[in-house]
């Protein structure tokens, strides 16, 4: 997946241009923070949940969680009409409503059918909703010119994601959902919820904020043609991200879990120590290795306006290599279950993301977005490795 959004973004400001690259990085993350806000944090509590529990409770508690998310989408549906057909953008923001709906249930659908230990499942079915689209739209398009459109773009993209659902419709037909009927809809259920899921919601929303916010503002500042030299470089940086997080981090939290556990204060702490180092060490080198890429694969996009803004790609890899030190921290406090703290760090990650952002790109421009993700990751690496200290780890 992380291939072929990486070969999309390349392929778009080559073929497509980058102020098309600029738009689908707006629509793309806004397919990513619209289901935030009608999910309200429920899916924590359900995914929590769904280890332990009863088929029959399950398919109860999703009932009732899809109840809630069709009611919300049902009332967002006129509003999107209205606000389309006034800019004259109905049959794309009707496209665009219908991959978001998507977007939605796969998502959810994969960290349930991960939760219930099917990871192969999973892991296929978002392949096909965050890959595959991706792969046969290049392949096509490629091949005909005339497909290099927006429109063909989304159209494959919401196939992608139909596909998806498709995939995973046999495993969730053994689930005993004729047993709801007698039942029926429990208003208290979503009190009952709303009070475990709240705090969730809120990180939820804050996390997925200081994201993806940057682009809009760079928008906002810059226009269109900015924010596609913008996503070219961040999705280069991204892939250390993603790299470091799935072959390092996502090894090393599971300990920090297990010492915490057994209360060993040193163990916990030598532990925390050695998974920065680990993370320094090869976000470092994997992001030499990108830079050196990026000049090559910038000049076979093609785009003078990229080259000339390849400084900001080291900047994007500097505060990439910070944020996933901050993630460390916050590691050690989730598995310290220190809640409170995570939420609190990421409200403050997120209005700091906005501030600082928006002060760069007033002072200096595009670069000045990812000066503003430098300061705030520092900020956010202080205020969580502090919070680690106080709560009594030797370090």
């Amino acid at each position: 997946m992380m291939a072929a959004k990486f070969a999309l973004s390349i392929f778009l400001a080559r073929y497509m241009g980058l102020e098309v690259l600029g738009i689908y990085a707006l629509l793309a993350s806004a397919a990513t923070i619209i289901p935030v806000f009608c999910k309200a944090g429920l899916p924590n509590i359900l995914m929590r949940n769904a280890v332990t529990q009863s088929p029959e409770d399950l398919a109860r508690n999703l009932f009732h969680y899809y109840a809630a998310v069709s009611g919300i989408y049902v009332l967002l549906f006129p509003v999107v009409c209205i606000i389309a057909a006034y800019f004259d953008v109905l049959p794309v923001a009707l496209l665009m409503f219908s991959i978001v709906l998507v977007e939605h249930v796969v998502t959810d659908w994969f960290y349930l059918i991960v939760a219930l230990k099917k990871p192969l499942r999973a892991n296929i079915m978002l392949a096909t909703q965050a890959g595959a689209w991706m792969i046969a739209f290049m392949v096509l398009a490629w091949v005909f010119p005339a497909l290099r459109t927006l429109d063909v773009m989304l159209v494959f993209w919401m196939g992608g994601g139909v596909i998806a659902l498709l995939s995973a419709i046999g495993f969730w037909k053994t689930f005993p959902w004729r047993s709801i009927r007698a039942q029926g809809i429990e208003r208290c259920w979503y009190s009952e919820q709303w009070k475990k899921s709240r705090l969730f919601y809120v990180s939820d929303i804050a996390h997925v904020g200081s994201l993806y916010l940057d682009r809009y503002l760079i928008g906002l500042f810059l226009g269109l043609e900015m924010t596609g030299v913008y996503m070219l470089f961040w999705q280069m940086a991204n892939a250390v991200f993603t790299l470091v997080t799935t072959g390092v981090l996502q090894i090393y939290r599971p300990k920090l879990i297990e010492s915490h556990a057994k209360g060993d204060r040193d163990v916990f702490a030598s532990l925390y120590i050695e998974t920065i180092k680990k993370i320094l060490t090869s976000s470092v080198m994997i992001s030499v290795a990108v830079a050196v890429v990026a000049v090559f694969v910038t000049q076979w996009t093609d785009k003078p306006l990229a080259l000339q803004y390849l400084p900001l790609l080291w900047l994007l890899l500097a505060a990439i290599c910070i944020r996933l030190v901050a993630d460390v921290a916050g590691s050690a406090l989730y598995a310290k279950h220190m809640d409170g703290i995570l939420v609190l760090t990421s409200i403050l990650q997120c209005l700091g993301s906005v501030v600082f952002v928006a002060m760069g790109l007033y002072v200096w421009g595009v670069y000045g977005a990812a000066a503003g993700a430098i300061l705030i990751y520092i900020l956010m690496f202080i205020f969580k490795h502090k919070a680690v200290k106080r709560a009594g780890s030797a370090v």
